[in-house]
């Protein structure tokens, strides 16, 4: 099976334990890495509330302005888990029960199943099922909606079906500049390098605590000659013993 070629993508990060700081998320960075790997960008991520109402606003917009959403948490059995519903109503339609999923989960938990063990085979009404060969549970994907678990070791493993299932159009090269100096020292070197190079994502990071680098400057672009380019030049406007090391 050929992998959907998409260029753009969203996260939707799902639970009141996010926003009122009881919950870390883990999984933002796992995708965005994932799919920069693709050659996927990540234009956007959000947390969101467990709120069916907000939840189907940003669902709906997000579907009609990036390839690909991804949402994280908000998929168990209890009261505040309102993702599924959330995405059935952005598209106008209802939550039925997965007939796969139900024997899966009886097969697991066994006869009879309660009302909790149904609540996970619900689905919008149109979803696909997303299998791998080596994974137990499939991934529910609802048009261009992902719908991803919250929980890390679970989150982390179903990006194994968005690796198979999805790829971008392009390739993400990257180096990374270590210097002695701070910010503001290098400012006028990265502010020439920038203007020079627009094709080429440029940033600048302090290192906390310092060690044998104050500042990281970071080189990302789809062309490995632009990128190259960008990193010489860089490099050739700073001063004597400033560089510390290119990764």
């Amino acid at each position: 099976m050929a992998r959907n070629c998409v260029s753009t993508a969203c996260a939707l990060l799902i639970g009141n334990e996010l926003l009122n700081g009881s919950t870390v998320d883990c999984n933002l960075a796992e995708l965005a890495s994932t799919l920069r790997d693709l050659g996927i960008r990540l234009k956007r991520a959000l947390v969101l509330p467990d709120q069916v109402e907000t939840l189907c606003t940003e669902i709906r917009y997000s579907a009609a302005n990036y390839d690909v959403v991804f949402t994280s948490g908000g998929v168990g059995p209890t009261h505040d888990d309102v993702t599924i519903a959330a995405v059935a109503q952005a598209f106008n339609v209802a939550t039925v029960i997965d007939e796969d999923m139900r024997r899966m989960l009886a097969d697991h938990y066994g006869e009879p199943l309660t009302a909790g063990h149904l609540q996970l085979a619900r689905v919008p009404t149109g979803a696909s099922m997303m299998r791998l060969p080596d994974t137990p549970w499939p991934t529910v994907v609802m048009r261009n909606v992902w719908i991803l678990p919250g929980v890390p070791a679970i989150f982390h493993a179903k990006l194994a079906a968005v690796r198979h299932y999805l790829t971008g159009p392009v390739t993400y090269h990257c180096r990374t500049v270590l210097c002695r100096s701070d910010e503001l020292t290098l400012k006028p070197q990265i502010d020439i390098t920038v203007l020079a190079n627009p094709e080429v994502e440029i940033g600048s990071y302090p290192q906390s605590p310092p060690a044998d680098a104050q500042t990281k400057i970071t080189f990302e672009g789809t062309s490995a000659l632009q990128l190259a380019r960008a990193v010489d030049q860089f490099i050739e406007g700073l001063p004597v013993d400033e560089l510390v090391r290119v990764v």
